[in-house]
């Protein structure tokens, strides 16, 4: 009995992939003392979990930052 509750145990912690780092500002990404922008990030840790919350931050703040953009260039 302990055999199987040891090994559905493993299965289900096998199954489980960690999250995207956490992110403290979205429009200046730095991690481990190293910079990031949001396409980097995006593409490095949220290709597998997009639906993270760390991703969702980031990619609400690239949409956000992009139509600042078109405003300031008056477009």
């Amino acid at each position: 009995m302990r055999g199987i509750i040891l090994a559905a145990l493993v299965l289900l912690l096998a199954g489980c992939k960690e999250g995207a780092p956490f992110v403290e500002n979205p429009s200046r990404i730095i991690l481990d003392g190293k910079g990031y922008t949001q396409h980097e990030y995006l593409e490095s840790f949220c290709t597998e979990t997009p639906n993270d919350p760390e991703c969702l931050k980031v990619s609400a703040a690239l949409s956000r930052d992009a139509v600042e953009f078109v405003k300031r260039k008056g477009w």
